[in-house]
């Protein structure tokens, strides 16, 4: 912003504030220190014009602590650190839209001419400056940023709750959840930023709803209704699933799958599975972590991972699985934004039930985008 500008704004403040010199009784050598204290006064409190507190464009707050359902039985530490991530918002959702249905439309020339991750975030990402902003944003804030995302969507940071606090414009409390034995934090109000731009939405506010097995398990004895499957006792395999849905010509060769989970696993529970069943696994596993925790899973430690292994089982015919784990404190939003951040290009998918991991968006259009390919 130029000095103009900022003189401007400062002055109309000030006029509107009753200040008012007539001029004709101002010497010149006042009227120069005059300005010389507005340019001041300018340089120092610009970002009072240029930055105004800016909603979001996604909910935050929860319905059970807005009508009394969750009660409020306290206030989260001070001193307590948490992991967010702060997401921007993609840019041109008009032109995205048009673009995203001339991809699928046989008489276009676009049809399946999917973007690299570069041309997507140079047409439709955040701006590198908005970007640096919220890095900014995040210092000016005693942040600590711990990722970044090379579509420039998502800022990953460390923090006390005091300095998110302060800098979201909340108040972060424990609630009694409404119909489990549990408390669970969420922030009083809708959170706010003091940038010259909305951001997208903050994940990990709150952990009132987080991943639920959905795996079922049947009781000791119980006959299985398969009666043509390969496996043993004919229940079916993940060979039988690419067989009836594509044949036998499907190798899987140059395809991926991410596989977000929200435990470990024990991969020697894939390979007894395979020696189980008469098969060789032929396909190549990389697990990693989405926020640096143990990526193991061991029955003697009370860990299950059979939803884990069977997720793997199924998918492991179309080649190539990324396991991603990642803690269950912080909910979903977390996991699915690293997981897109670390492996763009793949196919996603999740067997967990609970609330959706992309929030609500309030009139703009905003995707996320899991696959990536050209």
């Amino acid at each position: 912003m130029s000095h103009h500008r900022f003189l401007s704004c400062i002055f109309s403040h000030k006029l509107q504030g009753g200040l008012f010199f007539p001029l004709t009784s101002i010497s010149h050598a006042f009227l120069i220190s005059f300005v010389d204290i507005l340019i001041v006064m300018a340089l120092i409190g610009g970002a009072i014009c240029q930055a105004q507190t800016q909603s979001l464009m996604t909910r935050h707050v929860r319905e059970v602590t807005l009508d009394g359902q969750a009660q409020l039985l306290g206030h989260l530490p001070a001193t307590e650190s948490m992991r967010l991530v702060i997401v921007l918002g993609l840019r041109h959702p008009a032109e995205l839209d048009a673009l995203l249905q001339e991809l699928y439309d046989h008489s276009s020339r676009s049809y399946r001419h999917f973007l690299t991750v570069e041309e997507f975030t140079e047409q439709f990402g955040p701006s590198r400056e908005d970007y640096d902003a919220v890095l900014r944003f995040a210092k000016a804030s005693e942040f600590a940023v711990v990722g970044s995302s090379r579509n420039r969507m998502n800022v990953s940071i460390v923090a006390s709750v005091r300095n998110i606090e302060k800098a979201f414009h909340v108040s972060m409390g424990i609630y009694q959840h409404p119909t489990e034995n549990r408390t669970f934090y969420a922030p009083d109000r809708e959170p706010s930023v003091d940038l010259p731009f909305p951001l997208w939405h903050i994940t990990g506010l709150d952990n009132y709803s987080i991943p639920r097995p959905l795996l079922q398990k049947s009781s000791a004895g119980a006959a299985a209704n398969a009666t043509i499957g390969s496996g043993p006792n004919d229940s079916f395999l993940g060979s039988d699933m690419r067989a009836a849905y594509y044949g036998g010509s499907l190798t899987g060769t140059g395809q991926s799958v991410g596989l977000l989970e929200y435990l470990g696993t024990d991969l020697a529970d894939l390979n007894t599975y395979y020696t189980n069943v008469g098969q060789n696994n032929g396909v190549p596993i990389a697990i990693v972590s989405t926020d640096g925790t143990p990526t193991t899973c061991f029955a003697y430690q009370g860990c299950d991972d059979t939803e884990q292994t069977l997720d793997m089982t199924q998918a492991g015919d179309v080649r190539g699985i990324y396991g991603c784990r990642h803690s269950k404190r912080n909910g979903y939003g977390q996991p699915v934004e690293r997981a897109i951040e670390l492996f763009v290009g793949v196919v996603f998918a999740r067997s967990r039930r609970g609330r959706s991991v992309l929030p609500r968006v309030r009139g703009t259009g905003a995707k996320f985008f899991c696959s990536v390919r050209r």
